[in-house]
């Protein structure tokens, strides 16, 4: 009879040294890569790394991860830093993701097609993505400020599918270092006060635009651009397919659409197709 109870007995220890408890404050510590299925505020409490990702996979709406000046490091380049992978509600919580370095990865957050969150960021470095630091293939609502991306091959990738909901994207103060900067497709995007240094890729092939909006609608205010790639390879803002556009205040780069070529930095409305 002793026997089975010293066995639930040590089971219940080890859930409780295994699984992640609140803290004081009613935070969750996170440690080690996770499946996050449980709405909360989750604070990392050390650096992880690991040879592939995600290191958090989430799958709940309403999930606000403090990286608390820590660092989230995949070696692999083969899966996202952080995943995004389900909504359960129908009109979702934000998800928070804030304060801290996400390292290496195929992508340092990942929300793939066919569902449409709202997602908070702030005070985040993205370093060494084999892919986009940011890639959002559904979206409901972004909000990004002081996002730092370094060495990755475009900072920010909004490619929702095409549909009447244009999702909505605000990307305030981001410092970019990429072989392409901001690519909005079929969303509406505003993109203030941001620097974007256009480096060469690694591969030798060209670059992308600093800013893309295809099929898109928005603004680009207040934007310096530094392109280190030989003139004609990509226009600094390419207008795609676009109408509505709004670019004021943009210095260092050409404005073209679809690569047809520079036209100056200059004030613009809407200045490839119009209604």
């Amino acid at each position: 009879m002793l026997k089975p109870l010293r066995l639930a007995a040590f089971f219940l220890l080890f859930l409780a040294a295994t699984l992640p408890t609140p803290a004081g404050d009613g935070r969750i510590p996170l440690w080690q890569p996770s499946v996050i299925m449980a709405p909360g505020h989750y604070v990392v409490t050390r650096d992880i790394m690991a040879a592939t990702g995600p290191i958090f996979d989430i799958q709940v709406e309403g999930v606000t991860v403090d990286l608390n000046g820590h660092t989230l490091t995949v070696s692999g380049a083969a899966q996202p830093v952080l995943k995004i992978a389900s909504l359960l509600g129908v009109d979702p919580q934000p998800f928070r993701f804030s304060n801290g370095r996400i390292v290496g990865g195929l992508h340092g957050l990942h929300v793939p097609a066919g569902i449409e969150p709202c997602i908070r960021l702030s005070d985040l470095s993205f370093e060494g993505q084999a892919g986009a630091a940011v890639r959002l293939e559904g979206l409901k609502s972004l909000e990004a400020k002081g996002i730092i991306v370094v060495d990755a091959k475009v900072g920010f990738e909004i490619t929702p599918v095409p549909d009447d909901s244009m999702p909505t994207a605000r990307i305030t103060g981001a410092q970019i270092r990429a072989n392409g900067g901001i690519h909005c497709s079929n969303a509406v995007c505003s993109i203030r006060e941001s620097t974007l240094r256009i480096v060469p890729p690694a591969d030798g092939s060209d670059n992308t635009p600093a800013i893309l909006f295809q099929g898109a609608r928005g603004e680009a205010v207040g934007i310096i651009v530094v392109d280190v790639m030989p003139v004609g390879m990509s226009p600094m803002i390419d207008l795609r397919d676009s109408k509505g556009i709004i670019v004021v205040d943009v210095k260092g780069g050409g404005i073209g659409a679809g690569g047809a070529g520079a036209i100056g930095p200059c004030v613009v409305v809407d200045p490839m197709c119009r209604d």
